[in-house]
């Protein structure tokens, strides 16, 4: 069924023909695709619950994984890859761990497959070592050409696929790591790691995050930018108000307080937001609009323990104007026109 001798395979190469034709339709097969993963994993794991079909993976998915297997040998960094990654760590059996990766570097190429790259990052972890990268919603794992050598190539992977293949005891670590890292893109999935935290061995719950995860709008957007001018429309990304409020880590309509008042309340003990490691990057992004609350995050960036790289990442944004939205340009600006807080001049 997955040889490319097939009508599956005769499918992907037409469609991997049609793909060429530009980047809106790489990225409407890579959606495509994406979609009907989670798709398959849902009704698999329904069919598994009903005790419907016998212990296995969902078999219906395996013509699939031929379109995430090329995309896997051209590059890492396709949503398709991500999705397979994720979703798979929850099978019996999985399509891309043993898949053959040839990485060209400096003075050479490395070999390796995914399941070195896990396994890899797993003792990492497990060991709380360094080496670790996050980049653009990615973990890069740095793999070195033999034990103990010098670091040869980073590899990214998604980390919600570590999070799930990861043992119980080192979950709790993840989760609160990542719930950093994807906070200011999706609230929604904060509270599943939130729950995962509580119960990591919950399978139904890993289900619904692996899920989640696999088709982040946040994901797909990163991948084709133009996507977000399609939500709402066909069961595309958030569909309501409600979603959307979810999704963006809004709690509620501002009723009659200003932005910056309801901002500050978010943020104050007991605060919709207080509780979240995150904090102060969402109130960092939400106060990137033209007026008052640009100068909100002032009392965190003059704390003497981050000033000087405050300072520094200012001046970097200033000298690439261009490359920057206007407000935070002008909060950069207010910063660098105050004082730190224990400043006597």
């Amino acid at each position: 069924m997955l040889a490319e001798k097939t009508p599956a395979g005769e499918l992907w190469r037409f469609l991997s023909r049609w793909a060429q034709g530009g980047h809106a339709r790489h990225s409407a097969v890579e959606r495509a695709v994406t979609q009907m993963l989670c798709f398959c994993d849902e009704q698999w794991e329904g069919r598994q619950q009903a005790e419907e079909v016998p212990r296995g993976s969902p078999v219906h998915a395996w013509p699939l994984t031929l379109w995430c297997a090329a995309a896997a040998s051209q590059d890492l960094r396709r949503p398709t890859v991500d999705a397979l990654l994720i979703l798979s760590a929850r099978w019996p059996e999985q399509p891309l761990e043993n898949v053959p990766l040839r990485l060209i570097v400096a003075g050479g190429a490395v070999e390796l497959s995914f399941r070195q790259v896990f396994t890899e990052a797993l003792a990492l972890l497990a060991d709380r070592r360094p080496g670790i990268v996050e980049r653009a919603g990615r973990w890069e794992i740095p793999i070195a050409r033999s034990p103990g050598g010098p670091v040869a190539v980073h590899v990214p992977i998604p980390p919600e696929a570590l999070l799930l293949r990861a043992p119980p005891a080192l979950v709790p670590l993840i989760a609160e790591t990542l719930a950093f890292n994807v906070g200011v893109h999706d609230g929604r999935l904060v509270a599943l790691l939130a729950e995962l935290r509580q119960r990591p061995e919950d399978d139904k719950l890993r289900g619904r995050f692996a899920r989640a995860a696999a088709a982040a709008s946040w994901r797909l957007v990163r991948d084709d930018p133009r996507w977000i001018t399609a939500w709402g429309l066909q069961q595309r990304g958030p569909r309501t108000l409600a979603e959307l409020r979810a999704l963006l880590s809004e709690p509620a309509p501002l009723g009659a307080q200003s932005a910056t008042e309801a901002l500050q309340a978010r943020v104050q003990a007991q605060g919709s937001w207080a509780a979240r490691t995150d904090v102060q990057r969402l109130a960092r992004l939400a106060s990137e609009v033209p007026g008052d609350l640009t100068m909100a995050p002032l009392p965190w960036r003059l704390e003497q323990d981050v000033f000087a790289t405050e300072i520094e990442q200012a001046i970097q944004r200033l000298e690439h104007a261009a490359e920057q939205p206007v407000a935070r340009l002008m909060g950069d600006i207010v910063f660098l026109r105050s004082r730190p807080r224990d400043s006597r001049r």
